[in-house]
């Protein structure tokens, strides 16, 4: 009695539909109109997937907590320097640090250890006994060099100074080999007219120090507008071209940003654009399958007609009801232009079909009101159930993607029976009889396709136990993107990893302890908090430091004089002569510079001097230090370890890199054991990974368990639920094991592709299943118009979700990847073993 009840109710709807074509359609058109104002002007989407977890769960509030008490840590970005010798780095810095000040007068929130003054002066107090001792040695070795030169640093003088310290006997002093090794590589690179790389004054001082340059990295909390789709593009935009001006006017130099609010704002470009690029790629490619599939220019017309309104009515009531997409609901659009064009194509064919036979297009509607439309109205609750089986778990980013989506499907069933009976009557497309395409293989042919869907099934249960789950969020975005390329350099670099654990405890005592015990695990490479900054054996340093004082005379930086061109190159001629064993490549790479022009050797010159006075001041600094206590250490760097309450903050940092979720286990498994509040990206990520990969298990159970109750409260056939569910359990395991093959793990994007699959899987099994029911059995199957449907609608269904796979957003990518396999496995089990298993069981 309900049935016929629900038979009769839509086919009423979609006869008076069809009655009233004119006002359905306004209305429909004023709703659409209204829902596409209120989405462009409400469009915003959250980049990051921390906030696409339960803010109430324990590691959560533990970032959350580290965020309210260290605000400057929390929303930041940071500036990659990177130099070819240390002084570069460190003045193209300073430089950034200057322009964007100049740019955004937020230079009092750009922070970077190596520019502060107060490491220049205490420096040497951070170094051993030993290695400070090594250090004011080499310094003592370089007293004759910094005195020869401090009346006029320029090149001849110092190569007379290379000649006059040549031994006839011992030849070239070893004090002097690096310089001169470093003066060779200049020589030749003036000679081959290549840009010649500044000299390194520190490093030959300072040979332990060495030439290579480590970046620096300047952390900048920008000041944010939040009346912006991206609330960090100002701040972001101005860094740009502070770091291009930087760039320019050190052709050496490279700055690249990243850091969180950089790494989202590439997300949110990648992930945009590709939503942008998806949604259209997808319509156009579904008008081409629906022109080849309807063969009707109106009927294609009518039914994107009906996709767009769906699918703007479905978007305003995602931004109304959630205020703003995430980067994972924002590929509503896709899945509900794949979703929900199987409703209308259904509805569609069955319309062509009935009127073909010569029904009247009131009978006709209402034929398809009372089959179709049944099954419809059956299949928009299993995905709607698909859709929503995420909401009970903690994933609340995806959950927000089920709510849209099952609106979507809610909207679809809606539109299919009022919007689309309209349109057909409109149209008024001309009565054509079904052509007789049987969709029958022979009985060898049949038996073998669904014997190899079998054997696939049974390879792919060997290889779906592989199956895996990357919960490493950097792996969602485009490998290709500055901030993501320049957050793995640094995560490449020893002593840059960002990858860092923090811990707030209450006291310094409880400070000392902790820092002792995580000191002592293996995965630690250090543990830093303020009372690391203040220097160990400080007596024994200062009194050394206090000798040097007395025997070392730095001579005050001198105005460097460029030298004329006639006098280098004499110079350079004169270095050539030298017939020293050890200075053979010096001389041959001094005689080839001096052919070089005049403005080359200028610019050489001037490469070899530029840190020249930067050393001289630096090395009287740093003969300046002084004892050092914590009220001594600068305050910005007070301010990222001592929260305005008191409470102290640790900084972990691992011993071995740590890419990849396994390694980060290795890592912060060991350091929760002791200390369980820790906090910070690796444990976020860990975390987070264990609470989606919960989701998606959970959510799968609870799809099919909500689908497979609601079947059976429709079907009442155990039989027929069977002939529904088997397909689906084939196809899903075709999915996975197809995953595992092509190296497809899950992640925080796809994890949706099995509930989905069973949902939309439902609903092929359904439209066979139902319309063999009411025939002469599966044989009668393939003169209807029900296998064109399914073919027609995977086929739409595959054009929308593999436009997803052309998304330079990876995480957006492998979800069209593995939904286009999904699909593709439905295909078969419907098409192939769902047939063929009807015949067998002869279902009527």
């Amino acid at each position: 009695m309900l049935r016929a009840f629900a038979r009769r109710l839509l086919a009423s709807l979609a006869v008076a539909s069809g009655h009233r074509p004119r006002l359905t359609t306004t209305l429909s058109l004023v709703v659409f109109l209204a829902s596409a104002v209120y989405l462009a002007t409400h469009m915003a989407v959250e980049t990051g997937t921390d906030e696409m977890i339960d803010p109430r769960l324990e590691f959560r509030q533990a970032k959350a907590d580290l965020d309210a008490a260290f605000p400057q840590l929390a929303e930041t970005f940071v500036a990659v320097v990177e130099g070819r010798v240390a002084e570069e780095a460190e003045a193209a810095a300073a430089m950034f640090v200057e322009r964007l000040q100049a740019l955004t007068d937020r230079a009092d929130d750009a922070f970077a250890a190596p520019l502060l003054p107060f490491f220049k002066t205490h420096g040497l107090l951070y170094r051993s006994v030993d290695e400070l001792d090594l250090t004011l040695a080499e310094l003592a070795a370089a007293q004759p060099l910094l005195l020869s030169l401090a009346d006029g640093p320029n090149l001849p003088e110092l190569l007379a100074l290379v000649e006059a310290a040549v031994d006839p006997v011992g030849g070239l002093p070893d004090d002097l080999a690096a310089l001169v090794a470093a003066l060779t590589q200049r020589f030749d690179a003036a000679a081959r007219g290549a840009e010649v790389v500044p000299l390194s004054w520190r490093a030959l001082t300072e040979p332990a120090a060495g030439e290579a340059a480590a970046p620096i990295v300047v952390a900048v909390r920008p000041e944010l507008d939040p009346t912006r789709l991206q609330p960090a593009r100002p701040a972001l935009d101005a860094a740009r071209t502070a770091a291009a001006e930087v760039e320019a006017a050190m052709p050496g130099v490279a700055v690249a940003l990243t850091g969180r609010l950089a790494l989202n704002a590439e997300e949110l470009r990648s992930v945009s654009q590709g939503a942008l690029t998806a949604g259209l790629a997808s319509l156009v490619l579904v008008g081409l399958v629906l022109g080849l599939g309807l063969r009707s220019f109106r009927l294609v017309l009518v039914t994107l007609t009906t996709l767009l309104v769906g699918l703007a009515i479905t978007g305003a009531f995602g931004l109304f009801a959630f205020g703003s997409f995430n980067i994972i609901s924002i590929s509503f659009a896709v899945l509900f232009i794949g979703l929900g064009i199987a409703f209308a194509i259904h509805f569609v064919l069955r319309y062509q079909e009935e009127r073909g036979q010569g029904q009247a297009p009131d009978a006709a509607l209402g034929r398809c009101g009372e089959t179709v439309g049944v099954a419809l109205a059956v299949c928009a609750p299993t995905t709607a159930i698909s859709f929503l089986a995420f909401t009970p778990t903690a994933y609340v980013g995806l959950a927000q993607l089920g709510i849209i989506a099952a609106f979507g499907m809610a909207v679809s069933l809606v539109l299919s029976l009022t919007l689309l009976p309209a349109l057909l009557v409109l149209a008024n497309v001309p009565p054509r009889p079904l052509r007789p395409q049987r969709f029958r293989l022979g009985a060898k042919l049949r038996l073998g396709a669904t014997g190899l869907a079998l054997a696939l099934a049974v390879v792919a249960a060997t290889q779906a136990p592989q199956a895996r789950f990357d919960a490493d969020p950097l792996r969602l975005q485009d490998p290709r993107a500055p901030a993501v390329e320049a957050f793995r350099r640094l995560a490449a670099t020893p002593g840059t990893n960002p990858h860092r654990i923090s811990l707030l405890v209450e006291d310094a005592g409880e400070a000392a302890l902790m820092a002792e015990r995580l000191q002592a695990l293996a995965v630690v490479d250090d543990v830093l908090w303020l009372e690391r900054f203040v220097p160990s054996n400080q007596t024994a340093k200062l009194a050394l430091i206090d000798d040097a004082f007395f025997f070392l005379t730095i001579p005050e930086s001198q105005p460097l004089v460029p030298s004329a061109a006639d006098e280098l190159r004499r110079s350079l001629q004169a270095a050539a002569t030298m017939a020293d064993a050890d200075l053979a490549a010096f001389a041959a790479a001094a005689a080839a510079a001096a052919r070089a022009d005049a403005l080359a050797l200028v610019e050489l010159e001037a490469a070899i001097f530029r840190f020249w006075p930067q050393l001289l001041d630096d090395l009287a600094l740093a003969l300046e230090a002084a004892p050092v206590t914590v009220d001594d250490l600068p305050p910005a760097l007070v301010q990222r370890f001592r929260a305005e309450d008191g409470r102290l903050r640790l900084e972990v940092t691992p011993a071995l890199g740590i890419d990849g979720p396994a390694a980060m286990q290795r890592f912060v498994g060991p350091v929760q054991d002791v200390a369980p509040g820790a906090t910070g990206s690796p444990v976020q990520i860990v975390r987070a990974g264990e609470v989606i990969r919960n989701a998606m298990l959970q959510a799968t159970l609870l799809a099919f368990l909500g689908i497979t109750l609601l079947l059976w409260a429709i079907l009442r056939s155990w039989r027929e639920l069977a002939f529904v569910l088997v397909p689906v359990l084939l196809a899903a395991l075709l999915t996975v094991g197809a995953g595992v093959v092509l190296g497809l793990p899950f992640n925080f994007a796809n994890v949706i592709v099995l509930p989905l699959l069973i949902g939309f899987g439902v609903d092929s099994a359904i439209h066979v299943v139902m319309r063999t029911r009411v025939l002469a059995g599966a044989q009668a199957l393939g003169g209807t118009s029900t296998p064109r449907a399914v073919l027609l609608s995977a086929l739409t269904t595959i054009a929308s979700f593999g436009t997803l796979a052309l998304s330079a957003h990876a995480g957006t990518a492998s979800m069209g990847k593995l939904l286009t396999l999904s699909v593709l496995a439905t295909l078969v089990a419907t098409l192939l073993v769902l047939p063929e298993a009807m015949r067998r069981l002869r279902l009527r």
